[in-house]
């Protein structure tokens, strides 16, 4: 790692959202680099999790004290966490200490938390502790500035497909059934269940999931393994419909998947909100149900027109998430200006 402006603390995975506003800083003249928080613990052992689930913090001390060294020897004008699940508050203090501007973006919610991903107290107390906050939510932009004074920006969710990979997608020949790309937990597989016991065809790519012999004996429902890069964009451009479901934390908001499809001229079905009505045309770009009554009538709708009806509406989203900004690239603008004007200049 070369000497950063900018360090951003998290994953490096190629799907990473960190990965995308890495580039994209580096393109717009800030240097930056990821600290990969995963090349210090081993996530897939069976002990860390036994660990993990106990909140044994001390799996992530590797961790911590390296990022520590790191940036004393680095010395970065910013940190950018990600989530922060790992980073210990007695880190963020020291950090602090040297100077360091402390940045968080938290892509689930500090304050709501269903999963053991999403970290404990942890994840909550530390909140104070930056000196900026960017979340995809707006009314959490809104209660970080009130409650705890904190500079807090808007920063959506958004998509990262490039032309090239688009040419590869567009011509897709189309699948009239619908799609589910996930983890189809207890609540969605109840969904699924729904839909199929309606008479439509649902395919879904995923991992591996406990309760998958409850979808097994249905003839209508197929599974199938994880897609990653184009193979993933090519499910989500070629099927008639693609489900959207929120977690707890996306509800009145949106997700990745707002952006994802209707990016890659995908037709999506997703859960109402005035947040994603905001950023594109009910029945003209996307598809809103609020309950199980309205989610098949709407499926039942959209298997009915006719392919021509559904490409102007893929061309339409398409259109819509390039000309709104909705892209990483367009994005990582947003944290650009942001650490120009406030931290950079």
């Amino acid at each position: 790692m070369h000497k950063p402006e900018v360090l951003i603390v998290g994953g490096s995975a190629i799907w990473a959202i960190e990965t995308y506003y890495c580039r994209y800083l580096n393109e717009l003249g800030i240097s930056t680099v990821i600290f990969n928080c995963g090349f210090y613990y081993n996530a897939g052992s069976v002990l860390f999790r036994i660990r993990m689930r106990a909140g044994d913090m001390s799996i992530y001390s590797d961790l911590n004290r390296e990022l520590i060294r790191y940036c004393m020897l680095e010395k970065p004008l910013i940190l950018w966490v990600f989530k922060g699940v790992e980073i210990y508050k007695e880190t963020l203090h020291t950090l602090k200490k040297l100077g360091i501007v402390l940045v968080n973006y938290n892509p689930d919610h500090p304050f709501i938390q269903t999963s053991i991903s999403h970290g404990g107290r942890n994840i909550p107390d530390s909140v104070p502790l930056y000196d900026l906050h960017f979340s995809y939510r707006k009314d959490l932009v809104k209660e970080i500035a009130e409650k705890y004074g904190i500079p807090s920006i808007l920063l959506p969710f958004g998509f990262e497909l490039s032309n090239e990979e688009f040419r590869k997608i567009e011509n897709l020949a189309e699948i009239n059934k619908a799609c589910f790309i996930g983890t189809p937990d207890e609540e969605r597989i109840g969904i699924i269940e729904l839909i199929a016991k309606e008479g439509y065809s649902v395919d879904i790519y995923g991992q591996q999931y406990k309760d998958r012999k409850k979808l097994d004996k249905y003839k209508n429902i197929n599974c199938y393994g994880l897609v990653l890069g184009l193979d993933y964009w090519k499910k989500v451009r070629e099927y008639r419909i693609q489900l959207n479901f929120f977690r707890p934390h996306n509800i009145g908001a949106h997700n990745q998947r707002t952006f994802e499809v209707p990016g890659a001229g995908g037709l999506l079905l997703t859960p109402d909100s005035l947040d994603q009505r905001s950023y594109f045309t009910e029945s003209k770009e996307m598809f809103f149900y609020s309950g199980t009554e309205d989610l098949l009538s709407n499926i039942s709708s959209m298997i009915d027109k006719t392919t021509y009806e559904m490409n102007a509406i893929r061309l339409a989203a398409r259109k819509r998430s390039l000309e709104g900004g909705y892209s990483y690239k367009d994005r990582a603008s947003i944290v650009y200006k942001t650490f120009r004007q406030f931290y950079l200049n």
